[in-house]
């Protein structure tokens, strides 16, 4: 399936400005060069996507809105992305797995045992007498 028609897309000898970005009307899609994209949709958001191939797989990278993101600031963004992508890294899909609830600081998966001992010391070791009451309560779990 392709493209509806009602989207233009311009790909750009000279790379966007910021004068074209809020000049533009939508739908459209507005090429700064390298895969980094400035794209209008017929609602009239705007957002900056980053088109590079991880892996031999192509993929789209959502780099934020417009104006919050700036066209310098998406600049900088694809490039950090299209260096990790030569590499075959995926930053987006590794920041995202950072984020899911589940993870240890370092990024490993919790397991029940990682979390009960942090709770233990954290939590219920300062409520407990010292010695035997600790161990007891650690052995019933």
């Amino acid at each position: 399936m392709g493209r509806p028609r009602s989207t233009t897309r311009i790909r750009a000898a000279n790379r966007l400005s910021n004068t074209k970005i809020e000049k533009a009307k939508g739908p459209a899609i507005l090429e700064d060069g390298e895969g980094l994209r400035f794209v209008i949709d017929e609602v009239g958001n705007r957002r900056w996507v980053l088109r590079v191939t991880i892996n031999g797989q192509r993929v789209n990278r959502g780099l934020g809105s417009f104006p919050a993101v700036s066209l310098a600031r998406a600049r900088e963004k694809a490039l950090g992305l299209r260096a990790a992508a030569k590499d075959g890294k995926d930053l987006h899909f590794e920041a995202k797995a950072q984020r899911r609830p589940g993870r240890s600081a370092s990024g490993a998966p919790m397991t029940f045992r990682k979390a009960f001992e942090i709770y233990f010391e954290e939590v219920r070791r300062p409520t407990l007498m010292p010695g035997r009451f600790a161990d007891r309560w650690i052995a019933s779990m």
